[in-house]
């Protein structure tokens, strides 16, 4: 039996009754996984918004796994890698104490997963509200909105003056 999750190495050669008259092995590219193909990395907390992973192998696609809470995540590719992933904090500009984990599914999983529509249209936040303000700031706290998980989610922040037309940008 093999074991659940595991790549493995694959070659078939063909044997004759002759030993020396055998097939030199011919060998199955990529190597294939077993059901379910997939693994966990973990993440940790951080201190800040973002938080760089390198899940040691090339993956197909992966999640965020809370351990709690109605935090937000949103997980992209850094620099279109198949491995190298920012963790970005979708609901406040803050990190997180949670001890987060990736699950990614091998490519080789393909077939057997269901497709993934990346073409979601995000949701406006589902709430803003103002925490705290002093003569020259304001802290905000939001929630992105139910579809907070589209390809590479993070907020954007814009403020003007009641009677100006332009809006700056923070973050985003």
């Amino acid at each position: 039996d093999l074991e659940p999750s595991t790549q493995y190495a694959v070659r078939v050669s063909e044997l004759c009754e002759e030993e020396d008259q055998g097939s030199a092995p011919a060998y199955m590219a990529p190597h294939p996984w077993t059901m379910p193909g997939e693994w966990l990395t973990l993440v940790g907390t951080s201190l800040t918004v973002t938080a760089d992973v390198d899940v040691l192998q090339d993956a197909l696609r992966c999640t965020v796994v809370k351990e709690c809470c109605d935090d937000q995540y949103s997980l992209c590719s850094i620099d279109n890698s198949t491995r190298h992933f920012r963790v970005t904090r979708a609901d406040v500009s803050a990190g997180w104490g949670q001890k987060l984990q990736l699950r990614c599914a091998h490519p080789s999983m393909a077939a057997y997963l269901p497709a993934v529509d990346w073409e979601w249209q995000a949701s406006p936040p589902s709430y803003l509200v103002l925490a705290e303000q002093t003569s020259t700031s304001v802290q905000l706290t939001w929630q992105l909105g139910a579809s907070a998980s589209c390809d590479c989610a993070h907020p954007e922040v814009q403020f003007r003056k009641e009677i100006e037309t332009t809006f700056t940008t923070y973050g985003g």
